[in-house]
C-alpha cells in the first residue's frame, strides 16, 4: 500500500466500518460489526454477490459503482415518489391496484406509499452509498480493482455521505427503507425483522457508528 492509500485507510476506515456493519444481518450481523473484514475472506460469498449484482469482471465493477454513485436505486425510488405525490389517498391506492402485470413494480410502489412524505432528503440514497462501499473492499479482495482504485471511489462516497447526512438516525431510515424496496424476494418485513439488529447497531456503544461522525 502506497503513502496515499494508507493516509485515505486511515481516514475512512471508521466509515467502512460503519457503512458496511449495515449490510449484514441476521445471525452473523453481530460477529461481522466485531470483525468487520470477517465477510471479505468469503470469497464463495462475495462471487454470488457479484453475480447478482451482474458484475463479471473489473469492467462492470467500476460501471456498477459509478452508477450507484450518480444514479443509484434511489432514482426509481424518486420517479415512484414523484408519480404517487400527485394523487390522493385513494388515487394512490387505485393506481397501485391498477398494477398487476409486473409484481416487483407493484411491491415497489406499496414500499413508496408506505414511506411517503416521511423519508429524509435524499430517499433512499444510503442504500446505494452503503453498498457502494461494500463492493469496493468486495473488488479488492477479487482483484477487480487496485488499493487505490478502492480508496479513491470509498472517499468519494464519504464525501457525499458527509455532507448529505448530519446524523446516523436519518441515514439508518434513509438505508432500511431502500434495502426493503430492494428487497429480492419482496420482502415488506425487512425492516420489522432486522429493528432489533439495526437498533443495536444505533444505540451500542461498541457501534462502529460511534467512531465515525456525519456531518461536514
Amino acid at each position: 500500500m502506497n503513502t496515499s492509500a494508507e493516509e485515505a485507510s486511515f481516514t475512512y476506515k471508521p466509515f467502512v466500518d460503519a457503512l458496511t456493519a449495515m449490510c449484514i444481518v441476521g445471525r452473523d450481523a453481530d460477529y461481522h460489526v466485531q470483525n468487520p473484514n470477517w465477510i471479505y475472506t468469503k470469497r464463495s460469498y462475495l462471487r454470488n454477490l457479484f453475480k447478482h449484482w451482474e458484475i463479471e469482471n473489473a469492467d462492470t465493477l467500476k460501471e456498477n459503482i459509478k452508477h450507484s454513485i450518480t444514479i443509484g436505486q434511489r432514482k426509481e425510488f424518486e420517479d415512484i415518489s414523484c408519480i404517487l405525490s400527485s394523487l390522493s389517498e385513494d388515487g394512490r391506492l387505485k393506481y397501485i391496484e391498477s398494477e398487476t402485470g409486473d409484481a416487483n413494480r407493484k411491491y415497489k410502489l406499496t414500499i413508496v406509499n408506505q414511506y411517503l412524505g416521511r423519508m429524509p432528503s435524499g430517499g433512499i440514497a444510503a442504500v446505494d452509498y452503503t453498498w457502494t462501499v461494500f463492493k469496493c473492499c468486495a473488488g479488492l479482495k477479487m482483484d477487480y480493482l487496485t488499493e487505490e482504485e478502492k480508496w479513491s471511489n470509498i472517499g468519494e462516497v464519504i464525501q457525499i455521505v458527509k455532507s448529505n447526512y448530519s446524523n446516523w438516525k436519518d441515514y439508518l431510515v434513509s438505508f432500511t427503507v431502500g434495502s426493503a424496496f430492494n428487497s429480492i424476494n419482496r420482502n415488506s418485513d425487512y425492516i420489522s425483522e432486522n429493528k432489533a439488529v439495526l437498533t443495536k447497531l444505533f444505540v451500542s456503544h461498541s457501534s462502529p457508528l460511534r467512531q465515525a461522525h456525519l456531518g461536514s
